[in-house]
């Protein structure tokens, strides 16, 4: 059975290996200096080099005749580690060998010392999948193993390692590989395998291998074995089933330029046409996100081609940080990429962007009333302008206008002009805000939930510096009291107000006059006289209909 690519041209020594720079110089220098760690961790995505680079490494110093740092591969050591016949160099999977008995198996072989070689090398791959008993195992050999033993672990999540297996081991964090880089790397293997294909073909590739070498290689033979020996850019398109009528584009540029009727069209030609619609979301989330960098100032000239680029260029010049920023998100959303048949949520987020942007559009900037007329006095009322952008500072702020026509000067500086830059203005509770304070204020009370008072709250607002709280009843209003009779619950409670507004408030709590009248009149009941009579308290007070 002939080998596959990426088997074949595994790297077999460290110069070999493309992408990961950093490492390799790190690595050729212990080896060179003889300042080798008992316990390596290689961590990074699939497919960049960490399970070729500890073979590499294992090989690189059991060599008997290395040179210039790297292994002769032609003593019997080499040759046996090349050909996986060796004795001294153990792979384990942990994904299926994880438990506490496949580390005690471990344990009880390390101090057996190699066969031929000078260490004894032991990779862990997929490293995170072991379980806790057999980390807490693994523990006191990863920190002292014998002097002829040396440990490689390897995963694609480090997050999930404890911190005691991470401290033990001397980290190496392998990074995506850059789309320049896999297309100088598949262009060597087409070369040795005298396969003819375009770099802009192979640039297709190595976008969709998102920085992994190996599922480039994966993707350039299935390409071999489906169109042979001689492969197109159009070929490769159909066979990564891409969209190459640069749908993407019209579709960005409808949504930009705010044309709706234009950009559901192509959404729903290429559907009917037969496409993959999740791929194609990806290639809008990826113009938009090119889009994005240019508009920040970022160089994308390496991405898409010269006229590709140029449009790129307009659009942004189009577009609003922000709102590039806010549709990309929309496109992202993962209910988009879990379809590749129905064009309805991709049709629902065009639509929703398209408002987004239409919104953005027609926000005014705030500007102050009568700020430079001749007349002064013709302004009746100082009326702070609010900003649609700004949702943290209150709607207008009005004097009275006897004091304006006295004083006109007072009038021209009394006029609150509130914009972005002009944070000292009374906040607003606004809804955003007001979910912000139930959900600091969750689950703190010693005896009620204060976000859960606060929610029967009927009316919130601000007025000469306090913040006005109208209860719906009078027992919501003595519960609140309540609590805030402890000194810590009282803290947090005014705290949380003033962290969340950016100013300190007085805060005043109140009831609804008429849902009184209606408590006091169910309080004169016999029966609820009675209960009080008992001792009972009143919680809470409801009108019942007698229909």
């Amino acid at each position: 059975m002939k080998e596959v690519l990426y088997r074949k041209w595994r790297p077999k020594n460290l110069n070999q290996v493309v992408g990961q720079e950093h490492i390799v110089t790190t690595l050729e220098y212990a080896i060179q200096q003889n300042r080798l760690a008992h316990a390596y961790l290689f961590c990074g995505p699939r497919g960049t080099g960490k399970t070729s680079t500890a073979r590499i490494l294992a090989k690189s110093i059991n060599c008997k005749a290395p040179i210039n740092n790297q292994p002769d591969d032609t003593c019997d050591i080499c040759i046996s580690f090349n050909k996986s016949e060796t004795l001294d160099l153990i792979e384990i999977d942990a994904a299926s060998n994880r438990g506490i008995e496949d580390i005690r198996n471990i344990k009880e072989k390390i101090y057996t010392l190699p066969t031929q070689s000078k260490f004894k090398i032991y990779i862990i791959d997929e490293a995170h999948m072991l379980t806790d008993p057999a980390f807490n195992a693994l523990l006191k050999t990863l920190e002292e193993p014998p002097q002829h033993v040396i440990f490689i672990l390897a995963t694609t999540e480090s997050h999930k390692l404890p911190l005691t297996i991470i401290s033990r081991c001397q980290r190496f964090d392998f990074k995506r590989i850059s789309i320049e880089t896999i297309i100088a790397k598949l262009n060597q293997l087409c070369v040795s395998e005298n396969i003819t294909i375009s770099n802009e073909a192979l640039q297709l590739i190595a976008k969709k291998s998102s920085g992994s070498l190996r599922d480039a290689e994966n993707l350039l033979e299935q390409a071999i074995i489906s169109y042979g020996n001689s492969i197109s850019e159009t070929q490769i398109s159909s066979f990564l089933d891409l969209n190459t009528n640069n749908s993407e584009v019209d579709l960005v540029t409808s949504l930009i330029t705010k044309n709706i009727s234009e950009g559901l069209k192509i959404i729903i030609d290429f559907c009917d046409s037969g496409g993959n619609v999740k791929q194609f979301n990806n290639q809008i989330v990826e113009l938009l996100r090119t889009i994005t960098l240019a508009k920040a100032g970022v160089n994308t000239a390496q991405i898409y081609n010269q006229d590709i680029q140029k449009h790129i260029i307009k659009l942004a010049n189009l577009s609003k940080l922000e709102s590039l920023s806010k549709i990309t998100k929309i496109f992202s959303e993962p209910l988009l990429n879990n379809n590749e048949s129905n064009s309805l949520n991709l049709e629902l987020a065009f639509i929703q962007c398209h408002s987004l942007i239409h919104k953005d559009s027609n926000q005014t900037n705030i500007i102050q009333e009568n700020h430079n007329s001749k007349n002064p006095q013709s302004n009746q009322q100082n009326t702070a302008v609010v900003n649609e952008k700004n949702q943290n500072l209150t709607p207008a702020i009005t004097t009275e206008k006897n004091h304006n026509s006295k004083n006109p000067q007072s009038n021209q500086q009394n006029t609150a002009v509130v914009n972005e830059k002009n944070q000292n203005l009374t906040p607003a509770i606004t809804t955003e805000n007001w979910k912000t304070i139930l959900s600091k204020l969750r689950k703190k009370g010693s005896r009620f939930d204060l976000s859960a008072l606060l929610r029967a709250t009927t009316e919130r607002k601000i007025e000469n510096n306090e913040i006005i709280l109208t209860y719906s009843h009078a027992s919501h209003l003595e519960r609140m009291i309540t609590e805030l009779e402890q000194i810590d619950t009282k803290k947090i409670f005014n705290t949380t107000f003033s962290q969340v507004l950016g100013k300190e408030f007085k805060i005043v709590h109140t009831t609804n006059v008429e849902n009184n009248k209606n408590n006091h009149h169910q309080l004169k009941s016999p029966l609820v006289k009675a209960a009080l009579a008992k001792g009972a308290q009143v919680l809470d007070a409801k009108e019942i209909s007698n229909e």
